[in-house]
């Protein structure tokens, strides 16, 4: 992996505007040239700039995408995009902003990847060519010590749950709470908020009972104190990098390139490193 890269947060309201104003991603860095000696094969016909992969995050989600002290971003999807950067010799270039904003500026042609690990899903499917590159479950996430004496699902009938806005968890959150009111439980009183860090934030000062996130954010919480993963593995999805529908070209060339992460061992080292559930094989879903 090339060293981490300091970024500046996008300014989500404005992101796509200011992307229109300056012609470049906004918030975007570049992190040091590709592999020298190597033969690319992406077309630049394929690539928001020629000889770069931009790469949209979300730096909210340790330990997934974050930032550390210094401004870094750090994470296992920066590794996997700084990796498949090298492999496909590309100089990466990162631009960091709210997570609702990633799928406009894939359309729009302002980023090339999605690397925030999108949840599958057949709405997704139809618009964009995803590749899963692991499998996640959600998590249900408590104070220390779990007060509430959740330890199933259906707890959280009554309470009051955190999850980030438009998001996979979000959606699964209102699934079991229709699931409940069915069964003549109270529903869940769902609170959303813009980004995964204010949802444990939420936790942290009581506004909320509960946070839904991956396994792996939810682990993160509760290895550095304060909060327990009272429930864990809702709903397993595979969770994809993302690429434009009409990209088949960037698409098969990721494929390739995990493909030789899969032969050398690397993708199963970073799958170990990260504790994340790897996928059998590499495709891309895409039903547009």
């Amino acid at each position: 992996m090339t060293k981490p890269i300091r970024v500046h947060l996008a300014v989500a309201g404005g992101l796509l505007l200011a992307l229109a104003a300056c012609g470049a991603p906004s918030g975007e860095q570049e992190a040091g040239a590709a592999t020298p000696n190597c033969t690319r094969n992406v077309p630049d016909s394929a690539l928001v700039q020629p000889g770069k992969l931009n790469l949209g995050t979300n730096a909210t989600l340790p330990p997934l995408s974050y930032m550390d002290v210094d401004g870094e971003l750090m994470g296992q999807r920066i590794e996997l995009g700084e990796e498949l950067a090298a492999r496909l010799c590309l100089e990466p270039v990162w631009t960091n902003a709210k997570a609702t904003t990633m799928q406009p500026s894939l359309d729009a042609k302002r980023i090339d990847v999605v690397d925030i690990g999108f949840f599958v899903t057949d709405e997704r499917t139809k618009v964009m060519r995803m590749i899963p590159t692991e499998q996640m479950g959600i998590s249900i996430s408590v104070p220390s010590g779990n007060p509430e004496g959740v330890s199933e699902a259906a707890h959280l009938s009554g309470k009051t749950v955190g999850v980030a806005a438009a998001s996979f968890e979000e959606r699964t959150i209102q699934e079991l709470s229709a699931q409940l009111v069915a069964q003549g439980l109270a529903p869940v009183d769902i609170k959303s908020f813009p980004e995964y860090d204010i949802v444990f934030q939420a936790l942290s000062s009581g506004q909320t009972q509960a946070a839904a996130t991956t396994s792996p954010v939810a682990k993160y919480y509760a290895d550095r104190g304060g909060f327990a993963a009272a429930v864990q593995g809702l709903e397993p999805t595979p969770t994809a990098l993302t690429v434009r529908g009409d990209n088949a070209a960037l698409a098969d060339a990721i494929i390739a390139a995990l493909d030789g992460m899969r032969a050398d061992g690397s993708y199963a080292a970073l799958m170990e490193k990260y504790a994340l559930e790897p996928v059998e094989d590499f495709q891309v879903l895409y039903t547009g």
